[in-house]
C-alpha cells in the first residue's frame, strides 16, 4: 500500500499532534486512514477499519473508540458522520463516515 501523508493537523488533549496518513485497503480498494505522529515518526493508530458491508463511494467505517479524532476531523470539515453499524463477534461498533476529497487516496 502505497501512503500519502497530508497537512492536516489533528489536535486532542492528552495526545501529541497527529496528522492522517492515506492509503487504501487492499480488499475492496476501499479508502484507509492511519494517523501519524510526525513528532515521533510513528504509526499512532488505524482510524479506519476494512469491513464486508457495503459502503457508499467515499466513505469508511471507523471504530467507535476512534470518536475524539474523528471529532476532530468533523470540527474541521474534513468529514461527517452518516450512520453506524455493528461488526465482529463482541459487539463492536464502528460509525460510517463520509470523507472530503482530501481524506480519500486515488485509487489503485
Amino acid at each position: 500500500m502505497s501512503l500519502v501523508v497530508t497537512s492536516i493537523q489533528i489536535n486532542v488533549p492528552d495526545v501529541p499532534t497527529l496528522t492522517p496518513v492515506l492509503g487504501r485497503y487492499v480488499m475492496g480498494d476501499r479508502p484507509a486512514v492511519m494517523l501519524y505522529d510526525l513528532a515521533e515518526e510513528e504509526l499512532w493508530s488505524d482510524l479506519t477499519v476494512n469491513l464486508n458491508d457495503a459502503l457508499p463511494q467515499g466513505c469508511a467505517f471507523v471504530p467507535y473508540d476512534q470518536r475524539v479524532y474523528l471529532d476532530a476531523l468533523i470540527e474541521q470539515g474534513y468529514a461527517s458522520i452518516i450512520g453506524d453499524t455493528s461488526y465482529g463477534n463482541f459487539g463492536q461498533r464502528a460509525y460510517i463516515v463520509q470523507l472530503a476529497p482530501e481524506l480519500i487516496a486515488k485509487e489503485a
